[in-house]
């Protein structure tokens, strides 16, 4: 039997963020949930940290992760769009598959086209706010933070990440090529984290407090 039908949450249910930090929650964390989401913080904090971010670092990188946290939003809002269209059918299908009904092809083609249509939207997103963020983080980082995140990335994926043309002869990689995909791979590995934006927030307030 195909499972597509099964596998509807896969993209239109919970479509993955692209840097959701900066939403505001109407009941603040505690007990167990706030431990949870501190535990988490802390790992993201671990690598934030050795940057030593200034002020005006933070301020200017928080401008395009905002921005990539709109675009998660309007994403978002589109899939919760789509699933919602597709509930009459889907009921209708549940409710018949459970008196044994066979689920309908057309069903099962409208998830798989919803699926490819919220995944391309959110390959094109995340890749126009890595970019976005890029740049900035290109001409804000200075050398000693561009160092400290090159180490940080060759624990993230196990090793230097070089050009694909130079995988055959990586010491061959332009120096610049390979900080590039090393700024490159810490947003996609921290800064397009769903908290981040949030925490360097928080380091700003901290900051400005002198804290």
């Amino acid at each position: 039997m195909n499972r597509t039908v099964f596998l509807l949450s896969a993209l239109l249910i919970a479509l993955p963020a692209l840097a959701q930090g900066g939403e505001t929650k109407t009941t603040p964390l505690t007990g167990v949930p706030k431990v949870r989401e501190q535990i988490d913080d802390l790992s993201l904090l671990k690598s934030l940290i050795p940057l030593k971010l200034t002020t005006e670092q933070i301020e200017a990188l928080v401008v395009p992760m905002r921005a990539a946290s709109t675009a998660a939003t309007a994403l978002q809002k589109q899939a919760d769009e789509a699933v919602a269209a597709l509930a009459p059918d889907v009921n209708k299908a549940y409710t018949g598959a459970l008196a044994g009904t066979p689920i309908p092809e057309s069903l099962e083609k409208k998830v798989a086209d919803g699926n490819k249509a919220a995944a391309d939207r959110y390959q094109a997103a995340r890749r126009k706010a890595v970019s976005e963020i890029l740049a900035v983080a290109k001409l804000q980082f200075t050398p000693s933070q561009k160092e400290e995140i090159e180490k940080q990335c060759i624990a993230f994926y196990g090793g230097k990440r070089v050009p694909a043309r130079y995988k055959e002869d990586p010491s061959k990689a332009p120096r610049q090529e390979v900080a590039d995909l090393a700024v490159q791979g810490y947003i996609e590995q921290i800064l397009l984290f769903d908290r981040t934006l949030t925490l360097l927030e928080k380091m700003r307030t901290a900051q400005a407090k002198g804290e």
